[in-house]
Formats: structure tokens, C-alpha cells, sequence
């Protein structure tokens, strides 16, 4: 292979509820059937985890939020990341996954709804 015409790139998926990430060495041209073949694996993409940046209309990031996955719960009922199975922590404004994706922090937070005046939790 020639050195200019290869790439490296990094694919992130679920595979059978893990999050894993597989790295593709080779052609540009070689990519799609990468990715062809992960899905044919049963591989998934990697839910989106928030709001692009950038949207101000505050209907369209409620209706984007109701799309988000939801945590699951230890026995201890602490929220676990959907996207990296890790407990997530307390923090001022809610519950916020302590995982890093590359130089970043996960953005994945998650706040229980409140209960309605009359409702059960």
C-alpha cells in the first residue's frame, strides 16, 4: 500500500450491549465495506448522546432529549451510562458520566423527571 493513499480511523459501536471500538488501517476507498461489514457483525452505531451544539430552539432540544437513551440502574439504583455501562455521578445539576471519549469527558447527563403534584414516583 502506498503511504499517502491509507488512513486510519476509529469506529465506535455497540456490539451485544458493549461499547467497543475497532481501528480501521487501509484505503479511503476500503471504508464503506468496513463499515458494511461491522453491520453485518451486528455491530450498531453508538447512540448520540446530546443536543448538536449550536441548537438555541429550546422545542427542538426537548424533542431531541426525548429520543436520548435512558440510564440503567446498579441494585443500588445509581444511573449507569448507556453508552459506556459506567455508574454515573452526582453533580450539581444532575447525574453526568465520568467516562472520557479521547480528550473529552462522555457528554451523557441525565435528571429525573419530577414528579406532578398528585402522581406516584
Amino acid at each position: 500500500m502506498e503511504r499517502e493513499n491509507t488512513t486510519t480511523i476509529t469506529i465506535e459501536g455497540v456490539y451485544e450491549g458493549y461499547v467497543i471500538t475497532v481501528t480501521f488501517h487501509g484505503r479511503v476507498e476500503q471504508v464503506p465495506a468496513a463499515v458494511q461489514r461491522l453491520q453485518a457483525m451486528g455491530v450498531q452505531p453508538v447512540p448520540a448522546a446530546t443536543v448538536s451544539k449550536g441548537e438555541t430552539d429550546a422545542s427542538a432540544e426537548r424533542s431531541d432529549r426525548a429520543d436520548l437513551p435512558s440510564p440503567s440502574f446498579t441494585p443500588d439504583g445509581v444511573p449507569c451510562c448507556p453508552i459506556h455501562q459506567r455508574e454515573m455521578r452526582q453533580g450539581r445539576w444532575g447525574w453526568y458520566c465520568p467516562a472520557k471519549d479521547g480528550d473529552a469527558f462522555c457528554s451523557f447527563t441525565w435528571k429525573p423527571k419530577k414528579a406532578k403534584k398528585g402522581e406516584t414516583a
